[in-house]
């Protein structure tokens, strides 16, 4: 398949078509960072924008994954996890990330991508609708 690996703009988040998991927008201050960040991209298949992620450093050695996945994004989950596993391997430090308590299908790609569960519960975390996360971590 043709996909092209390409610096993430916030432009990119609509093109999408919604996104998976209950994500549906970033705040613009986030994408700001995540537009000036040198580790988040988006993946493109044909021309289209299918997913966009990466990390933001809070600090040095400390950074927080994100992702956004298309609502087509099925039949391009192996080039998706690949390149997220690279982009998460990348960053030194402590890597964090978060899953919707409710969204099974996130946790195991959390897992897949070699996170580990920190934080059972996150109550009322979700910056949409205030659902409960859980958190994961990655030590690179």
């Amino acid at each position: 398949m043709n996909y092209i690996l390409t610096r993430f703009q916030r432009w990119h988040l609509p093109a999408l078509g919604g996104s998976i998991g209950g994500v549906e927008r970033m705040a613009p201050e986030s994408a700001d960072l995540a537009e000036q960040s040198p580790n988040n991209w988006t993946l493109v298949h044909e021309g289209v924008p299918i997913a966009s992620g990466g990390t933001i450093q809070m600090w040095p050695g400390r950074h927080q994954a994100w992702a956004h996945l298309g609502a087509v994004t099925a039949a391009h989950m192996l080039q998706i996890t690949r390149e997220a596993y690279r982009c998460v391997r990348g960053a030194v430090g402590r890597v964090e990330m978060t899953v919707r308590m409710d969204f099974p299908a996130g946790h195991r790609w959390a897992k897949m991508l070699g996170f580990k569960v920190e934080t059972g519960c996150l109550e009322a975390y979700d910056p949409v609708d205030g659902t409960d996360h859980v958190g994961y971590v990655l030590v690179n």
